[in-house]
């Protein structure tokens, strides 16, 4: 009698946590669903130049799905593109960058983050190699991906933005005339010694 009703309460219980992820696996695509109007809407405003309330659906977006790529990326594009590069800007640069990284982290076979990780390095000072280095990353994984559409969108972006030094190899901002290492003149010509 006992095992009877301990077969029934397992029986009972199986049924029940069927019940409940089967709700929870109706649920996520409804919640994916509603992320995903709550983006387009917000592309929408940012295409007709209304980044104050695109931001604004971004940010529920990512608030509802924190693990959603696409809504980490626009949003983080969005501020992105609308930070200048001043002090105040600071913190809403430092956002986009964790927002982008997260894509990045989440969907590592999008170049699309890379790149606009890339961007944002390349418009800070002091980080231009990491741009570069992000840059080549977007373009590795474009190439990886085989789908030349992406590698199209990636290659424009993955501009130069340092050379080797000709005199000591060293790493070098592509606009550098002379050196910081060696001192060396940077020409047309090539390197020329600045000091015997």
């Amino acid at each position: 009698m006992l095992r009877l009703r301990i077969a029934a309460f397992v029986a009972i219980c199986a049924i029940c946590a069927s019940a409940l992820c089967a709700g929870a696996l109706l649920a996520q695509p409804r919640a994916r669903i509603a992320t995903d109007s709550l983006v387009r809407g917000a592309r929408s405003h940012a295409d007709a130049g209304d980044t104050v309330s695109a931001l604004e659906l971004l940010e529920q977006a990512t608030d509802q799905s924190p693990r959603d790529p696409d809504a980490l990326y626009w949003r983080g594009l969005v501020l992105a593109r609308t930070t200048a590069l001043t002090l105040g800007d600071t913190p809403r640069r430092m956002l986009a960058w964790r927002l982008l990284n997260r894509a990045a982290g989440i969907d590592t076979k999008n170049p699309r983050y890379l790149l606009e990780l890339g961007r944002i390095r390349l418009r800070t000072p002091l980080t231009r190699v990491e741009a570069e280095r992000l840059f080549k990353r977007a373009l590795a994984v474009a190439v990886a991906s085989g789908d030349p559409a992406q590698v199209a969108d990636v290659a424009p972006g993955a501009e130069k933005v340092s050379k080797d030094c000709p005199a000591c190899a060293m790493t070098i901002p592509i606009k550098a005339t002379r050196c910081p290492h060696c001192t060396s003149e940077i020409g047309a010509a090539g390197a020329t010694m600045a000091r015997a």
